[in-house]
């Protein structure tokens, strides 16, 4: 399976055109903690920041957030970055494009780091879901017609599948790096979560179908 956690290929000024894979449990692991999740996640929209413009963000100290940052660059997730004006302690990192990839039940701690990292986000969402439910009513109308879930059941090759992801991903792409530029008053940051989750299993799949040999 694959996680994609960089957005588009250059997003948050990373250096390569390229995503590494990223398959290691000890990095994945590294990644699961809420806040560096909450820091990547400020990088990537928002571009290079030093620890001190992080944690104007993600509510913690800079002290708190040098050490998380510290630790996402020993992990390869981040770097510094070169491009950057830095003056005095100031030291921007930016985010570095990245694939996870890994092999549901090829070994015991990829799993283990796989289920906390998705652990983390999962919980992280949640409380983002139950947030803007508790404040629905004070959305501007605009926005409380947009906000929501769809959910759709589709009967789709594996090839046809793929197509509509790839599609999707970059349709949000395009809008990820127009927001990124985007000077308009009213722009909002937006989370948009898009899972592919098969409605069938595979020893189902493999069960002989009724009316079959006899």
């Amino acid at each position: 399976m694959s996680f994609d956690t960089a957005g588009d290929s250059t997003a948050g000024g990373g250096s390569g055109e390229l995503r590494a894979r990223v398959s290691d449990p000890a990095v994945i692991r590294a990644l699961a903690h809420p806040m560096r999740l909450a820091i990547l996640e400020r990088l990537r929209a928002g571009g290079p920041a030093s620890a001190t413009e992080v944690a104007q963000v993600v509510n913690a100290s800079p002290s708190a957030c040098s050490f998380h940052l510290r630790a996402l660059a020993a992990a390869g997730l981040i770097e510094e970055d070169p491009d950057a004006p830095s003056s005095g302690r100031r030291r921007p990192w930016r985010a570095v494009p990245f694939e996870l990839a890994w092999r549901t039940g090829a070994d015991a701690e990829t799993d283990a780091a796989v289920g906390l990292l998705f652990g983390s986000m999962e919980a992280e969402l949640a409380v983002r879901k139950a947030r803007a439910r508790e404040a629905d009513a004070d959305y501007p109308d605009a926005w409380r017609e947009t906000l929501g879930s769809d959910h759709l059941v589709l009967r789709l090759t594996a090839a046809e599948a793929a197509r509509l992801r790839w599609a999707i991903r970059a349709l949000l792409e395009s809008a990820q790096r127009s927001g990124r530029n985007s000077r308009a008053p009213d722009a909002e940051t937006l989370d948009v979560v898009v899972d592919y989750v098969p409605g069938w299993t595979p020893q189902r799949r493999r069960a002989p179908s009724a009316g079959g040999s006899r």
